[in-house]
């Protein structure tokens, strides 16, 4: 197939209009030249970047779905040996699940396409999307899902304005001495970037926070967070950078790049460390992480040795990560971004998932897996109801 024609398709890929035909035609194009299939994202990608599906935060997970989509490699475990064929189904249907079609696969073979929506999802919830909070020193609140692009508030000389989705500060003269602190916070379904003043790049995701001065302390950078908070820091050796993350810890950059999951609901608080250094401080022990390592904090604090950073950061590149994950905790994942309170009559099903799941799509593709695992649950307004 040309590569023109594999752009049409990848087109209709992302809007969700792509017919079962026309999802075998990529598949089949994807087993002849997956190289033909990669120049073609990058290709639609330098064509329509300002698209959603194609935003530069998108390309590494649009580029996972379509090479890995029918190549499954991760099998599903369950706690209940009975249950084990519907874990299958629903693993299948998660790897399987992209732009609004839902394929069940068994060994990678289709074996039925699912167009139409369970019947208990008729109260369906969209997904999370950009959008946060920003709190001023002064207690003005600025909610900023749908401002259009320039300057939304001033502290002082320095200037914060909107470009294309994400908060961009701009300093002034440095004749204003105050520092002010401003919070950016996102609530449940949404998440946001923000370039803090010293140039710092900053991904909240759902029901998350981070609290910065405006400027910045000629001495030090310090921020504080909770919820999970991803972090690109600007080196800059005659200023620490340093994460509070409430009282339970303290993160001291020496490199770059790590993911913080903080979540108060969570087993532990959980730093992973991507590129450079960080020092982690709990109470009464400290570490030096080095990149793919994590530090894990719950009664004590613990290293974990070669994570799957690209698990990790899934909620980056626009999916859930659920390998190995049991019922319980992708269910949390799934309320703070669909915005559902989660509640169990019974004892919680003992089941545990492995695959991806792209998070632009609605709540009725993961009820659709749910089902397939024989998972009973009703939705009543913002509840999702677990049934035993």
């Amino acid at each position: 197939m040309e590569q023109s024609s594999i752009q049409f398709l990848l087109r209709k890929y992302v809007t969700g209009s792509l017919s079962a035909e026309e999802r075998e035609q990529l598949n089949r194009a994807l087993h002849e030249s997956e190289e033909t299939v990669k120049a073609a994202i990058a290709a639609e990608m330098e064509q329509h970047e300002p698209a959603p599906g194609f935003r530069e935060r998108n390309y590494e997970a649009l580029l996972h779905r379509i090479t890995t989509v029918d190549q499954p490699q991760m099998r599903p475990v369950a706690r209940n040996p009975r249950r084990w064929w519907r874990a299958a189904a629903a693993a299948a249907v998660l790897l399987g699940c992209v732009a609004g079609a839902y394929l069940l696969r068994t060994n990678g073979t289709v074996q039925n396409d699912i167009r139409s929506l369970p019947a208990t999802a008729q109260n369906d919830a969209a997904p999370g999307r950009n959008g946060a909070m920003l709190m001023l020193s002064d207690g003005r609140q600025i909610v900023l899902d749908s401002l259009e692009n320039g300057i939304v508030a001033t502290e002082g000389d320095n200037s914060a304005r909107l470009d294309n989705g994400q908060l961009v500060y701009e300093t002034g003269s440095g004749s204003d001495p105050g520092t002010r602190y401003n919070t950016m916070q996102t609530p449940n379904g949404r998440e946001f970037q923000v370039t803090l003043p010293d140039g710092s790049r900053v991904w909240l995701n759902a029901a998350s926070a981070v609290r910065y001065p405006v400027p910045f302390p000629e001495n030090e950078r310090k921020v504080e967070v909770s919820g999970e908070v991803y972090f690109e820091v600007t080196p800059d050796p005659q200023r620490p950078f340093r994460v509070q993350i409430d009282d339970r810890a303290e993160i001291e950059v020496l490199g770059t790049r790590f993911n913080i999951n903080a979540y108060k609901e969570e087993e532990s608080l959980r730093a992973t460390l991507l590129e450079g250094a960080v020092r982690f401080r709990g109470k009464a022990e400290q570490v030096v992480l080095k990149p793919g390592q994590q530090a894990r904090l719950s009664a004590k604090l613990e290293v974990k040795d070669n994570v799957k950073t690209d698990k990790i950061m899934a909620w980056r590149n626009g999916l859930f990560n659920f390998e190995g994950m049991r019922l319980d905790e992708v269910m949390r994942q799934l309320g703070r971004w669909y915005d559902m309170e989660i509640v169990y009559q019974g004892k919680v099903p003992e089941v545990e998932f492995y695959g991806d799941l792209d998070r632009h799509v609605s709540l009725a593709g993961v009820l659709k897996a749910l089902e397939s695992a024989d998972i009973k649950f009703r939705i009543e307004g913002k509840q999702l109801i677990v049934l035993p």
